[in-house]
């Protein structure tokens, strides 16, 4: 069996098993392929599973790389309603992660490839996308939900985080 495949397995029995999402999820769900979440440094954290009702993304369910159960995290506002629940498209398309990303972009840098990471602690989920300018420097620039942002940039404001 595919890793992808045992994420996803894992991923479907703590749905079933009831420890992630209510019964709307539980009931409606489905779940779409694993996304690694990357260490800051390299190498893969975990994987992240997102369970979407219809296009709507309700939940993630976080497998760590020995296939354990992490934790499960809703975008419900209230349970058993997706009203307020991005879209799928809202947090997994690449071209709009780039899109926010371009809108920090220095003249002449070039975007990579979208990179699903953490911003200091796993519970904070970002997109990174290195911008290299035309001399070689190297900087990242933080996507969540709708927001673009340097690292740094917001310490101290979200969580209490400091740098």
């Amino acid at each position: 069996m595919e890793l992808s495949d045992q994420v996803v397995k894992a991923a479907r029995e703590a749905l079933a098993g009831g420890i992630a999402g209510d019964k709307l999820v539980r009931a409606r769900g489905r779940l779409r392929s694993p996304v690694a979440l990357e260490h800051p440094n390299g190498g893969t954290h975990s994987w992240l599973v997102p369970v979407v009702v219809g296009r709507q993304l309700v939940g993630l369910v976080q497998i760590g790389l020995h296939l354990e159960f992490l934790r499960f995290t809703s975008f419900q506002r209230r349970l058993n309603s997706l009203e307020g629940t991005p879209p799928m498209a809202e947090w997994f398309s690449a071209d709009r992660v780039r899109s926010l990303a371009a809108a920090m972009a220095r003249p002449a840098e070039l975007l990579g490839k979208p990179v699903l990471t953490y911003d200091q602690i796993p519970d904070r989920l970002v997109w990174r996308v290195e911008a290299r300018a035309p001399s070689g420097e190297v900087r990242a620039i933080l996507v969540a939900g709708d927001l673009a942002y340097e690292p740094g940039e917001l310490a101290g404001t979200i969580g209490g985080l400091g740098p």
